[in-house]
């Protein structure tokens, strides 16, 4: 079966599924506000298939989203995330991989890593975000974490304007590391405490960086439209 246009209505999943998932999926679709006739994009089919992990497991949501003819494979990828210390990079990740929020969190010592599923042109991506500790002290262990990383996002705290000078910097430490140029995402973390800067635009372009997306990882606005511009620019879908 090959992949489902965009546009899928709930009711076509609905149709397309075994029996004994329309009961789960269906809780799902109610979970979301959503009715029959509506269509689905990515995020919403995204948020469905976690809702639907919750109750079925991983393993048997995808079976059954590639039976359905929603996806048709699935593809790995890893991406780092870094930059200053304390400006929310593992709120971030956390927020994106669990969907929880805390205002507070531990420092992070070296790296921490954290997986999102998300659906992306018909296909189930399993990204694995890496949590680079941005304390000058860590210098020395980060660049044994950037091997194999398609891409990544470097973030700057809106409420704390002076982390952005701190960008061209990690930019150099990627490339570095990297041994190439790859795709980043420059994020400006905080916007539920302070509004966009627009100059963050300007160093995004002025660094060829993939673009700007200011994030709240409280709120979650703009947290997917971050990561779709990163999976757009670094995986093959």
């Amino acid at each position: 079966m090959g992949v489902r246009p965009l546009g899928l209505s709930a009711i076509e999943l609905l149709e397309s599924l075994p029996p004994e998932l329309v009961s789960a999926v269906t809780e799902a679709l109610k979970s979301l506000g959503l009715s029959p006739g509506d269509p689905l994009d990515d995020d919403h089919l995204t948020k469905i298939f976690r809702e639907v992990s919750r109750s079925l497991g991983k393993a048997r949501a995808y079976q059954a989203f590639r039976e359905a003819g929603v996806v048709r494979g699935i593809t790995r990828a890893k991406a780092f995330v870094v930059g200053d210390a304390a400006v929310g990079k593992t709120t971030f990740c956390v927020k994106l991989a669990t969907g929880r929020f805390k205002e507070e969190y531990k420092v992070t010592v070296g790296v921490d890593f954290y997986t999102l599923d998300l659906i992306s042109g018909g296909r189930l991506v399993k990204l694995v975000l890496w949590d680079l500790a941005g304390q000058e002290r860590f210098g020395l262990v980060r660049p044994n974490f950037y091997a194999g990383s398609c891409g990544g996002f470097i973030a700057f705290a809106l409420d704390r304007p002076e982390t952005l000078r701190s960008v061209p910097g990690w930019v150099r430490e990627i490339e570095e590391n990297v041994g190439r140029k790859v795709p980043a995402v420059l994020i400006g973390t905080k916007l539920d405490l302070s509004p966009s800067l627009p100059e963050a635009s300007n160093i995004a372009e002025e660094l060829d960086l993939v673009g700007y997306v200011p994030v709240s990882s409280k709120t979650g606005e703009n947290l997917m439209r971050a990561v779709r511009t990163l999976i757009s620019a670094c995986v093959n879908i």
